[in-house]
């Protein structure tokens, strides 16, 4: 008995398969960055945070827990939703601002949990001091102020609070 050898029959096969193989893996590549299985954004800190403010004192925001955040990436703004400037929008200074746990700078260390951050009131404000008084768009005592702590990084809010000026 003598076998017949077509040695072309088996190049034509394994070269559509290959192709096919490598349609499909560009096909999965594709997918993936399309339906956002591969995230090009940093993830954003998840975090407890809140805010007490008073008239003319700082602002003191503390860490209740979560993820510890980078204090370079950390930014800060206020609305103030009731009174006489409402909806008045302020990005917070953070130049300035001291971790209460190190005395330092925040832009030098990293908020967590258990810290306290405090922020001087004409940081918070766009106000300016006049003797022993601040002038500018501030909130009076009683007045509403949404408190927004976001991540630079990403770009996302880490946290959100509503607060009554005392």
């Amino acid at each position: 008995m003598r076998f017949i050898e077509n040695k072309e029959a088996v190049s034509p096969v394994v070269g559509v398969m290959l192709m096919l193989v490598v349609t499909l893996i560009i096909a999965g590549v594709v997918s993936a960055f399309g339906g956002g299985l591969v995230s090009t954004t940093a993830p954003t800190p998840q975090a407890s945070i809140t805010g007490a403010l008073s008239v003319g004192n700082p602002l003191v925001l503390t860490h209740h827990g979560g993820d510890s955040i980078v204090g370079s990436s950390l930014d800060v703004k206020t609305k103030i939703t009731s009174g006489s400037y409402v909806d008045m929008v302020s990005n917070v200074n953070l130049t300035n601002a001291k971790l209460l746990r190190t005395g330092g700078s925040i832009s030098s260390d990293s908020f967590q949990s258990g810290d306290m951050l405090s922020i001087d009131w004409d940081d918070v404000f766009l106000t300016t001091k006049q003797g022993n008084k601040f002038v500018g768009f501030e909130p009076n005592k009683g007045d509403m102020v949404v408190i927004t702590v976001l991540d630079k990084n990403s770009g996302k809010q880490i946290s959100s609070q509503t607060v009554t000026v005392n």
